[in-house]
């Protein structure tokens, strides 16, 4: 995967629909799904999720419009990480400030060097690149932007720092799986309802169901990851 490259380094979620969104590109040496990692800087240091790009050989462009699983990222510095999936020691990265309207170039610079993950790795101890933003997200709560202490703030952390990386199609996935299930495991029913004819002659095919759906949701949760 070849240098990313932005057609500016900011956007705007208000003002003139141009001002709204960057245009990424980069190169590939053969077709293939490209991840693309965004991580908060400033003015909090916490994952914000991923979206997934198919890839032609040679130059590709990708409009980023700073919104993620339909919702407008909130203003701050976040960092771009890409990679071909299946390749993620090849990274590439580039950094996009987002406001709130039109900003001034020193503004820009400035927003652009701020990143409380660079501090936090400091005083944490973690190192590399993506360490600090990992070694962080365990000890913030992330739906406030405050610190939380102790073991059991540590814990939710990274709870919901792992639910925020799993995208809603595999929690639906499991849930579909459970309910199929759970109706194959009900008992017998006393009654001669056509339901519960239906349940006795097909409780097997609705477990084979169950299974495959959950298989089919480990395997897709497995080549995306």
């Amino acid at each position: 995967m070849g240098r990313i490259r932005t057609s500016r380094d900011w956007l705007a979620t208000a003002g003139p629909k141009p001002r709204q969104s960057v245009e990424i590109s980069f190169l590939l040496s053969a077709p293939g799904t490209v991840v693309f990692r965004v991580e908060e800087l400033s003015p909090h240091c916490r994952y914000v999720g991923k979206f997934l790009v198919r890839g032609r050989s040679g130059r590709n462009v990708v409009r980023f419009r700073g919104r993620l699983r339909g919702r407008a990222l909130p203003p701050g510095t976040y960092r771009v990480t890409a990679w071909v999936r299946g390749h993620r020691a090849r990274q590439i990265r580039t950094t996009i400030v987002v406001f709130a309207g039109l900003a001034g170039r020193a503004d820009i610079a400035s927003a652009r060097l701020r990143d409380t993950c660079e501090g936090a790795m400091e005083s944490t101890g973690v190192g590399g690149p993506m360490g600090g933003v990992a070694g962080v997200r365990a000890t913030l709560d992330t739906t406030k932007g405050r610190r939380t202490h102790g073991p059991l703030g540590a814990a939710l952390g990274t709870l919901r720092a792992a639910a925020d990386a799993v995208p809603l199609v595999f929690f639906a996935f499991a849930a579909l799986a459970m309910l199929l299930l759970g109706v194959a495991s009900m008992p017998q029913p006393l009654g001669t309802s056509r339901a519960g004819a239906l349940l006795v002659h097909h409780r097997g095919t609705i477990a084979l169901a169950g299974a495959g759906v959950l298989i089919t949701g480990l395997v897709a949760f497995i080549a995306l990851f």
